[in-house]
C-alpha cells in the first residue's frame, strides 16, 4: 500500500457486517479486502471512503492523495490475478457498483448548475448521500479490472464523439437555434469566407495584418488597455496561467512568438471592438461576420445604445469580458480544460493551422465534478479549471491523454472531440468545458509551413445565455459594492443595471 497510508499511525476498526458467524468488527483494511474478494465493489468503496476519513484524509483537503482509490487498488493486488471468466464477472460487478453509487448521487443532484462547484463541495461531507470518495474508488476499481490502468481513451465510460459539422446552408436550413440547443458544432465555410490560404494565409502575412490593426488602435491601449498575454511555455496547466504570464505589447508578443526557440509558446490578445472590426474588414474585405449569414448575434445592437458617447467605458467593457480575442500558438501548445467565467457562449474562427478541441457537457450527472482535478474555486464559488492530461509521456506532451490514476472521475465525463482547420468555426454553448491543442510537430513547419495556429474568437450573448450572463455580472457588481471585488467600477455596474440587462431582456427574452 502507498507510503502515505502505511505511514499513518492511526488504526481504524469498522463494522464489516455479514459473514457466517454474524456481525463482528475487523480492521478496516481487512473489511475492504473481504468485500473486493467477494466482488462487492460498492461496499469496498464505501469502506475505503470511511477508512480514509478515519485516517484524517478527507476529500476536500487531501484530494491529491487519492486515498480510497489506492485502498481498493491495494485490495485488488492482494487478491491477485484471476482467470478470464472471473475477470468478466468482476467487470460486471464493478460496473453495477458504479451505477449504484451514481444513482445515489442522482437523487441529490441539484438542478441549479450555476452553483455546481459549491454543490460539489457540500457533497464532500461524509454524511452526504453522494459520496464522491466512494465513487472515485469504485471507478478506480472498474478501470483497473477492465483496462489494467490504461489511460485515455480506453478509460472513458462514455464513447467520445466527434463534433457535429454543418455547412452554412445546412445550418440555416435546419435552424440555427435548434442546432445551438444541441450543443457544440463546427461550421465549415466556403473557400475565402473563413480561413486564409496561399500567400495571404502565411504566418507573416497574417501577423502583419494584426500588427497594423494594433498600431491603429494603439491610442486606445495607452488609455489603460493592456496589450497581449504571452505564455512562453503554453497553458497546459492552470498554474502556468499566473506563474509565467508576461504582459507585452502586440508587436513584442508577435516577435517573441516567432523567435520562440523551443516552440510551445502561446499568445492571447484581447482587443477592443474597433480593432476587431478593423481586422475582420482587413481579412475578409467587409464580409466578416455579416457575410456569414448573421448566424451569431451582433453586440452592436445594445452596446451602441448603452455606451453612447463613452468610448473608453465601451473599450473597458469589451476588454474586461475578453469579448474579442486572438489566439496564436506554435506547434504542440494549447490551453488546459476550463469553462468561461461569465456563462457566455462563444465561437472561434480558425484562420490558419489545425487545432484539436475537447468539449465536455456540464449538464450531465456530475458533469462538473468529473472535470475537477483540484478544487480551484473562484470568489463566486465556481470551480472552472481542471488539469486532466499527463504533462509528458514518452518524452512528448500528451495533454489529451488523461491520467486516470489521478482523475478517476473523468471516466464519467461526456465529451466531444475533433480537429478544426482553416475555414472552420467552432461554436460551444455557455458553461461547456473546453480544451485545445495546436496540432503539429514542434520544431518543424514554422510560420511559413503551417506549423502554427491562429484563430479569432468572440463571445455571444443570445436567447440561450443572456440570463446566466446577467446573473453572473449582477453578482460581480454586488461583490464590487461590498468591496470584495474590483472587477468593475460602480459606474460600469450602473450601465449594466440601467441599460444592458434591460436591452438583453428586450432583445432575447
Amino acid at each position: 500500500m502507498s507510503d502515505d497510508l502505511e505511514g499513518s499511525k492511526k488504526t481504524a476498526t469498522l463494522d464489516a457486517g455479514g459473514g457466517q458467524g454474524g456481525t463482528g468488527t475487523v480492521s478496516g483494511q481487512e473489511a475492504i479486502l473481504r468485500a473486493v474478494r467477494e466482488g462487492q465493489f460498492a461496499v469496498a468503496a464505501k469502506l475505503a471512503s470511511d477508512l480514509c476519513l478515519e485516517l484524517g484524509l478527507n476529500y476536500r483537503m487531501h484530494f491529491e492523495q487519492q486515498c480510497p482509490g489506492k485502498l481498493v487498488k491495494w485490495a485488488l493486488s492482494e487478491v491477485g490475478e484471476v482467470g478470464p471468466a472471473l475477470v468478466g464477472k468482476r467487470i460486471g460487478q464493478s460496473i453495477r457498483a458504479v451505477d449504484v453509487l451514481l444513482s445515489e448521487c442522482a437523487r441529490t443532484q441539484l438542478k441549479d448548475k450555476e452553483n455546481a462547484a459549491k454543490t460539489a463541495m457540500d457533497r464532500l461531507n461524509e454524511m452526504s448521500p453522494c459520496d464522491l470518495q466512494a465513487l472515485e474508488a469504485v471507478l478506480t476499481a472498474e478501470h483497473q479490472v477492465a483496462f489494467g490502468g490504461a489511460s485515455y481513451p480506453l478509460g472513458q465510460r462514455r464513447l467520445v464523439k466527434s463534433i457535429r459539422r454543418y455547412t452554412k446552408d445546412e445550418l440555416i436550413a435546419e435552424g440555427v437555434g435548434r442546432i445551438m440547443e444541441g450543443g457544440p458544432f463546427v461550421l465549415k465555410l466556403e473557400p475565402g469566407e473563413g480561413g486564409l490560404t496561399g500567400e495571404e494565409g502565411s504566418g507573416d502575412e497574417l501577423l502583419s495584418i494584426l500588427a497594423e490593426a494594433a498600431a491603429r488602435g494603439a491610442k486606445k491601449r495607452e488609455k489603460g488597455i493592456p496589450g497581449v498575454e504571452y505564455y512562453p511555455r503554453g497553458l497546459q496547466s492552470f498554474e502556468e496561467h499566473n506563474d509565467v504570464r508576461q504582459m507585452l505589447q502586440l508587436e513584442e508578443g508577435v516577435k517573441a512568438l516567432k523567435e520562440s526557440e523551443n516552440g510551445g509558446a502561446y499568445m492571447h490578445w484581447y482587443m477592443h471592438e474597433e480593432e476587431w472590426t478593423d481586422i475582420v474588414e482587413e481579412i475578409w474585405g467587409g464580409k466578416g461576420l455579416t457575410g456569414w449569414g448573421g448566424l451569431f448575434p451582433d453586440s452592436e445592437a445594445w452596446t451602441g445604445k448603452c455606451f453612447e458617447g463613452d468610448a473608453l467605458k465601451r473599450i473597458q467593457f469589451y476588454h474586461n469580458l475578453r469579448w474579442y480575442g486572438l489566439y496564436a500558438g506554435t506547434p504542440e501548445v494549447g490551453m488546459y480544460a476550463h469553462k468561461d467565467r461569465h456563462a457566455t457562449s462563444s465561437f472561434q474562427v480558425q484562420l490558419a493551422g489545425t487545432k484539436r478541441w475537447r468539449l465536455c457537457d456540464p449538464e450531465i450527472l456530475l458533469g462538473d465534478e468529473a472535470m475537477y482535478s483540484k478544487f480551484k474555486v473562484h470568489a463566486d464559488g465556481l470551480a472552472r479549471t481542471a488539469n486532466l492530461g499527463n504533462s509528458e509521456q514518452r518524452g512528448k506532451k500528451q495533454p489529451f491523454d488523461v491520467d486516470y490514476a489521478q482523475r478517476p472521475l473523468f471516466r464519467l465525463a461526456d465529451c466531444v472531440e475533433d480537429e478544426v482547420n482553416a475555414g472552420d468555426i467552432v461554436y460551444y454553448p455557455a458553461d461547456w468545458w473546453h480544451q485545445t491543442w495546436t496540432v503539429g510537430e514542434g520544431g518543424e513547419g514554422g510560420w511559413e509551413e503551417g506549423g502554427f495556429s491562429l484563430s479569432l474568437s468572440a463571445l455571444v450573448v443570445d436567447s440561450y445565455s443572456w440570463r446566466a450572463v446577467r446573473d453572473s455580472l449582477a453578482w460581480e457588481c454586488d461583490m464590487v459594492k461590498l468591496g470584495n471585488l474590483d472587477t468593475w467600477s460602480e459606474d460600469m455596474c450602473n450601465v449594466f443595471r440601467e441599460c444592458i440587462f434591460e436591452e438583453w431582456e428586450r432583445l432575447y427574452s
